[in-house]
């Protein structure tokens, strides 16, 4: 969505103009492919003010620029993979954008905590891009999709989300086995990022209940799943017949995509995953979540993402008040068995069934 004009446009435009002339190293944060390592100039010299759009006054944008300033200031963008030479230069540039946008937003009076004062219409998502990357087009977080379509056009959808390092290509083997014949699987695939190229939906350094999160990778791979079940809608496939799925670090997308979608899905099924943004629920949580059936599977003996992961998000939701359903396989580790794939071939078959 486009970003109406409003009395923060002149107030940053204005404080832009003076922080470049008081300092150079104000510049948009950097992508590989535009970053001259010789000159340290960016091919593309527009100035930073004439590409940043109009920041909307609406007190429902409040919530998105606070995040905004949290994830500037805080770790790696997932969408820029620079390296160590060029990371103090985005250092800089954070520390400046996340000073910038809290001064707007304390100009103009925004409220953080009012809840009455929110637009029931969601803070347009774009601008979080805008705010770091001005006009320019964000990096995608799904690199391709494959699909499996079945011989008859299909009543329902599953989006099956590939773990850390995998590809959708391993799942294609797994889900046609299923032989569900009115079910049309989409099988998208991150993007390479990072120094050694490795496919991931966001950046994860270790993986613990106490380690800090990558919001922002989260946020933006749950933004383009659900473009991709937008997609689907669009295609005549209603919400209640669409269901998510992941393995590891995809069902933690798919997971956290499922419990904020607006829309009633017909289920979601996650592997050897854990609940990822537990500290923001229930607050997050879409209205239709109670009625999501979620069906999770996790092996014993997984040494990637413990089954203990997989036992306290279950709890938690199942505090929450949602349908959950925890399924553990002795002896099994970050990996997937026959019998797990039985129990979620007929899981699927439950929530969307041939005839309805």
């Amino acid at each position: 969505g486009e970003i109406s004009e409003g009395p923060a446009n002149g107030r940053l435009m204005s404080k832009l103009t003076k922080r470049r002339s008081e300092s150079s190293a104000l510049k948009p944060p950097i992508r590989s492919s535009q970053y001259n390592k010789k000159s340290f100039e960016l091919e593309n010299k527009e100035d930073l003010e004439a590409r940043r759009s109009a920041i909307s006054s609406d007190p429902s944008d409040a919530e998105l620029l606070d995040m905004m300033a949290d994830c500037v200031a805080g770790t790696d963008s997932p969408e820029h993979m620079v390296t160590q030479r060029e990371s103090s230069r985005l250092d800089i540039v954070r520390s400046n954008l996340s000073s910038l946008i809290d001064d707007v937003i304390e100009d103009d009076g925004l409220s953080m905590q009012s809840q009455e004062q929110k637009s029931s219409k969601p803070p347009s998502r774009s601008l979080a891009r805008r705010l770091l990357f001005g006009n320019a087009e964000p990096v995608k977080v799904i690199e391709s999709t494959a699909l499996i379509e079945p011989p008859r056009k299909h009543s329902a959808t599953v989006i099956f989300l590939h773990g850390l390092g995998d590809s959708s290509s391993t799942w294609i083997p797994v889900f046609r086995r299923m032989g569900l014949q009115h079910v049309k699987f989409v099988l998208p695939k991150a993007r390479k990022r990072g120094v050694f190229q490795t496919r991931a939906w966001f950046d994860v350094n270790v993986l613990s209940l106490d380690t800090k999160e990558d919001e922002c990778g989260i946020l933006a791979a749950h933004e383009g799943i659900s473009e991709l079940i937008a997609a689907e809608y669009n295609d005549g496939i209603p919400f209640n017949r669409i269901l998510l799925g992941g393995f590891s670090q995809g069902g933690a997308v798919a997971l956290t995509t499922a419990l904020r979608h607006r829309e009633q899905l017909a289920g979601c099924f996650v592997l050897s995953t854990w609940l990822a943004l537990a500290s923001t629920y229930p607050s997050q949580l879409s209205a239709n979540a109670a009625k999501l059936p979620i069906s999770q599977h996790h092996g014993t003996n997984d040494t990637i993402v413990r089954v203990e992961y997989g036992e306290k998000s279950v709890a938690q939701l199942s505090e929450l008040g949602l349908d959950v359903n925890l399924e553990r396989y002795d002896g099994m580790d970050h990996g997937i068995t026959e019998r797990e794939m039985t129990k979620i071939s007929m899981f699927l078959a439950r929530c969307v069934p041939v005839n309805y």
